[in-house]
């Protein structure tokens, strides 16, 4: 029943995974308890993102959310899907 929300959630956080990935860190280290907290991926350290002048782009992150799920829309509503798995 909540396998959507599952999904949903796993996909807003796989940029912030891989980010700290790329940075060397390890994700299940870093938890953020307040809004417009983030890692400081050079330093491994929480900030506030604003007050450090790094600020994500909310307009890349909505249409790619979006483009998610449109493909996703379109994946269920059709008989068969064929997949290039990259690695």
């Amino acid at each position: 029943m909540l396998t959507g929300i599952e999904i949903l959630k796993d996909a807003l956080a796989a940029p912030f995974t891989k980010i700290l990935q790329n940075g060397g860190l390890e994700p299940k280290d870093y938890t953020l308890d307040k809004w417009g907290e983030g890692i400081d991926v050079t330093s491994g350290s929480k900030k506030v993102m604003i007050d450090t002048g790094i600020i994500d782009p909310l307009l890349v992150t909505k249409s790619a959310l979006n483009n998610a799920i449109s493909v996703a829309t379109t994946i269920l509503s059709t008989d068969c899907v064929i997949s290039n798995v990259r690695e």
